[in-house]
Order: C-alpha cells, then sequence, then structure tokens
C-alpha cells in the first residue's frame, strides 16, 4: 500500500513542478518581433494590440488597407502593419520581404523562436463543417510534423486549440450565407432530395449549437500570450470549458457513442419526408 502514497507523492510534486516552470517567461519583450496573419477583426486582431501593448515589435498582417490604417493609428511605433492575402503565394511573399528588411537575419532560428498555429478542437476531435474541420485537421498534421522536424533546432511550436467563442464565423447571417452557397452549388438531382426547410432547420440547430459560446476571447488570446512568452510552452492549448470537457471526452469514447452524442446534439435530416 506504501507504494501507492509513494507514486502519488511523486506525481503531485511532479505536477506542481511543471507548474512552476510553465509560469517562467522569456524577457525584452522590446527587443522581440512577432509576425501575426489574420488582423483584421478577431482573436488575430486583439493579439496583435495586446502584444503591442507589452512592447513587442509587432508585424500585423491584414487582408484590407482599412484595417491596416486602423492599427496603425491605434498602435505605437512598433505596429508595423501589412496587408496581406494568405491565400496568395506572392502576397505572402512580399509580406516576408517587409519583414526581412526589419529583420536582416534569421531570428526564428538563430534566437531559438517559436510558431504559435491556429488551430481548434475540432481538429482534435470531427465535429461541424467538413471544409473547416479538415482545415483545422491540416493545420493540426502540419503543427506536429513541423514540431518534431525543429525539434533539435530549439524552435518550438504551439497550436492554440479553442472551442466555441462568439467569433464572426458564428454569425447566423454569416451561417445563412454559406448554406444558401453550398446548397446552390449542388447538382439538381441531389438539391431535389432536400428537403424544402433544410436551410432554416439547419440554420436553426446551428444557432441552438452556438448559443453556449464564450464571449471570454481574453481566455484565447492569454493562451496565445503564453505560448509566446513562456519560457516552457506547452505544445497545445485547449482553450474553453466545452473544448476540455465536453470534446474532450468525446474524443476519448468510442465513436459509435461519440457519433450518436453528436447526432442528438447537432444531426438534422436533411431528405425528404
Amino acid at each position: 500500500m506504501d507504494i501507492y502514497w509513494v507514486i502519488l507523492f511523486i506525481v503531485l510534486v511532479s505536477l506542481f513542478i511543471e507548474r512552476l516552470v510553465r509560469k517562467l517567461k522569456i524577457s525584452s519583450f522590446d527587443q522581440r518581433y512577432v509576425v501575426v496573419t489574420g488582423c483584421d477583426t478577431g482573436f488575430g486582431n486583439m493579439l496583435a494590440k495586446r502584444l503591442d501593448a507589452m512592447q513587442f515589435h509587432v508585424f500585423a498582417g491584414c487582408f484590407t488597407s482599412k484595417a491596416v490604417t486602423q492599427l496603425t493609428e491605434e498602435c505605437s511605433r512598433n505596429m508595423t502593419a501589412i496587408q496581406v492575402d494568405v491565400s496568395k503565394d506572392a502576397s505572402i511573399e512580399q509580406m516576408l520581404e517587409t519583414v526581412k528588411r526589419k529583420l536582416p537575419e534569421d531570428k526564428v532560428l538563430k534566437e531559438h523562436g517559436r510558431i504559435v498555429n491556429a488551430s481548434s478542437v475540432v481538429g482534435r476531435f470531427a465535429a461541424g463543417p467538413a471544409t473547416y474541420v479538415v482545415s483545422k485537421h491540416c493545420v493540426e498534421a502540419f503543427s506536429d510534423v513541423l514540431r518534431r522536424e525543429l525539434y533539435r533546432t530549439g524552435v518550438k511550436v504551439c497550436i492554440v486549440e479553442p472551442g466555441a467563442f462568439k467569433t464572426g464565423i458564428l454569425d447566423p447571417s454569416a451561417q445563412l450565407k454559406r448554406l444558401d452557397n453550398k446548397v446552390n452549388s449542388l447538382p439538381k438531382e441531389i438539391k431535389g432530395k432536400l428537403r424544402e426547410d433544410y436551410i432554416s432547420k439547419s440554420l436553426a440547430r446551428f444557432i441552438k449549437d452556438t448559443s453556449h459560446a464564450s464571449i471570454k476571447f481574453n481566455e484565447v488570446i492569454d493562451a496565445y500570450i503564453h505560448a509566446i512568452i513562456a519560457r516552457y510552452p506547452l505544445k497545445r492549448y485547449l482553450v474553453g470549458k466545452d473544448a476540455n470537457y465536453f470534446m474532450r471526452a468525446l474524443w476519448l469514447l468510442p465513436e459509435c457513442a461519440s457519433d450518436f452524442i453528436i447526432d442528438k446534439f447537432s444531426g438534422v435530416d436533411i431528405n425528404k419526408e
């Protein structure tokens, strides 16, 4: 029986030491540089402003010139807002050239920097729109492979996996537009088999499923900040109660059980009655 107490003691001490180690931070924020994309709105915008307030040098990638102007006016001289379309290689190259002009050396490798990728809890457990889920699984796989490839360089790769938060992607009007586009793109023979109220039913289900979404955006930004400034960051940051409890429980269950639960929560009959 004593051995169990010894094991318990070792586990508790290990957890305590890990918690202390995770609180250690890097120094000299004003001499460090961070590139953030998706800074027009949402988490990217909030993260760029938080980093600027912490005196980091920030390169903020924005899709619109309006966002570039706003960030430039609202932030300090350490903020360099750059218009970029991350779906176009040429645009990405232009942004990289701007960054390189201010960073004559490759600081990611030389300074043992880090890469923090934005994923989602649905990158761990597939539930939701197929295109979104697949894209997040790609982020997870890419990040895992990259982390292992860079293991000996000292460059750290982290993944932030938020649950449901009330950002623009959960806006009902945006979802209605996505549903309309989806249905209109279907072949006639498939579209003809859909129930007439498919869109309204799907939208109602979407609104119900996302009603629990959190508005505590700072939880996500705090995760990004820890991944950036912690001396020993986590490999993954699950953010939100739904991600840490509900979704975690689902991926531990047998598929037959998790499929049944997901269907009860989110299933919609698509065929005509």
